[in-house]
């Protein structure tokens, strides 16, 4: 059994007003890059594991990458859509190097719905249809949908109207804030939004709005900062059209080598709620969650009092 870690990582953004991309090639744009700081050649490369490119799409972002980086043929998978989709890819890109199937497996994930918005605003065909119903904004996205979402059977959440990623979670949030001044939930969810906002600044060449904002500034309901889903103002909301990627490199740790870059992770796991937040007892408890998180801190004997 080899020891799997991460050994390279690469961001990208496509911020150019000028450019219209296929989300296929900032994929490929990342993954050059992460097998670039990971020093690995890309012939070594047995696996390539990818997030959904579309709802709107069935091509394979795995198989998409795969060819344009001249790959022979060999693992390929893809992910649900799920917050959790791309840590489940890389429990599957670590038990494959661990078990030996893998010398080295490429994590990768994109979109580019910003190069869709800039399309449509010039009257040409997107290179690819947008990846979600809610990447283009309130408009819509005129198109047919070919996947269905992970949650099997309707939900109270679906039907009601709250299906959408901030109306889904504003609910579980209103759940864990429960019996608190609305005002102080939100200032508690400024308060652990505002450090996010100061890694974004200093990264401008990555995150899309690269300004520090104060917890007040996120927290306070304004003319330009309204309610999206309360208790979610619109500085707590992410922004769909972005055209961002992001790529890992898994491989195993190599023999004896000291002072390494390389990232051990310790455990992987994971599990799946049977119902939506809506059928659970309590809204805002999540028992799958609860579990992955106990069996990750026996697999490694980690006190949770040790972690910051």
């Amino acid at each position: 059994m080899s020891n799997p870690v991460i050994a390279g990582v690469a961001q990208v953004a496509n911020r150019d007003e000028d450019r219209i991309v296929h989300p296929v090639e900032l994929l490929e744009d990342a993954a050059r890059a992460a097998l670039s700081d990971a020093g690995i050649a890309a012939d070594r490369v047995d696996g390539v594991l990818s997030t959904p490119l579309s709802v709107f799409s069935t091509d394979d972002g795995a198989e998409l990458v795969a060819s344009r980086l001249g790959l022979a043929p060999g693992m390929r998978g893809e992910s649900r859509y799920s917050g959790a989709g791309p840590q489940r890819l890389l429990q599957t890109a670590c038990a494959a190097v661990a078990d030996g199937s893998a010398r080295a497996v490429l994590v990768v994930g994109g979109i580019a719905d910003a190069s869709v918005r800039r399309a449509r605003r010039l009257g040409q065909e997107p290179p690819a249809p947008p990846t979600s119903v809610w990447s283009q904004g309130s408009a819509g996205t005129g198109e047919h949908r070919m996947r269905e979402p992970s949650w099997e059977g309707a939900s109270a959440e679906g039907t009601s109207g709250a299906g959408m990623p901030s109306s889904y979670f504003a609910l579980v949030e209103s759940s864990l804030g429960g019996g608190l001044d609305p005002a102080v939930h939100r200032s508690r969810l400024g308060d652990l939004l505002a450090p996010f906002t100061r890694a974004a600044a200093a990264h401008p060449d990555v995150a899309w709005f690269p300004t520090e904002r104060s917890a007040a500034e996120i927290s306070t309901p304004t003319a330009d900062n309204r309610f999206i889903a309360e208790p979610y103002t619109k500085l707590m909301c992410s922004f769909p059209t972005v055209d961002l990627a992001a790529a890992v490199v898994v491989t195993a740790a190599r023999p004896g080598e000291t002072g390494s870059r390389d990232v051990r992770p310790l455990a992987l796991t994971a599990a799946k709620d049977a119902h939506a937040p809506s059928a659970r007892p309590v809204i805002h408890r999540s028992i799958a969650l609860e579990r992955a998180v106990d069996r990750a801190l026996g697999l490694t004997s980690i006190d949770p009092d040790r972690i910051d």
